[in-house]
């Protein structure tokens, strides 16, 4: 039987003792009490009466699905998974020490075992790494000097009590607190950087 949406109006009145208003997965059980007749309040139900209800797939009406259920199914999930992450994640750990241990062994004797082809490659590589970590550190010094408001100007003032050296001189005059630790500026003081 193909899957079929339940999609409840709000406000509107559902009598559950009715069988035609249930699923064909609740119908056979519900034909061993159709003689029953129920004239309590918990026979029908207002569908959308409470705006905090959430309305579920029948099949799972039997097990109510809250957000403590999820997080209880996910804290179980997570803890068998949680070994196996760990041992994972301590092999990888391994690997990388080995492999970054092994890259700086080459020695002249071993240098001379392997082919020329190997060597080039190995020192393309090298050369790629010595270029990236050399624009990194240019662009960490340019970004350390650079004034941290407008990212534009080089730093030049010092803000007082907290001594906390971050701006260009246009942006510590329209400043009242550091951007930092929230402080009140008290002064400011310039600072000539050669």
């Amino acid at each position: 039987m193909p899957y079929q949406t339940f999609q409840p109006q709000r406000g509107r009145h559902m009598d559950t003792t009715s069988s035609s208003h249930r699923w064909p997965s609740q119908r056979h059980n519900h034909e061993d009490r159709h003689h029953q007749e129920f004239d309590d309040e918990d026979s029908t139900t207002y569908v959308g009466e409470d705006s905090s209800e959430e309305y579920l797939h029948p099949t799972r009406a039997a097990t109510a699905i809250t957000p403590s259920w999820v997080s209880e199914k996910k804290r179980q999930r997570r803890h068998k998974y949680s070994s196996k992450i760990r041992a994972l994640k301590q092999l990888l750990s391994d690997k990388n020490k080995q492999w970054e241990e092994d890259r700086f062994k080459l020695t002249l004797k071993e240098c001379s075992k392997i082919s020329t082809q190997t060597l080039r490659h190995m020192k393309s590589d090298l050369l790629r790494c010595l270029q990236v970590i050399d624009e990194t550190l240019h662009e960490r010094e340019d970004r350390d000097k650079s004034c941290a408001i407008c990212m534009g100007n080089v730093r030049q003032v010092v803000f007082m009590p907290c001594k906390h050296f971050l701006s260009c001189e246009d942006c510590a005059q329209n400043v009242e607190h550091c951007p930092i630790c929230r402080h009140v500026i008290s002064k400011r003081i310039k600072i000539y950087l050669s």
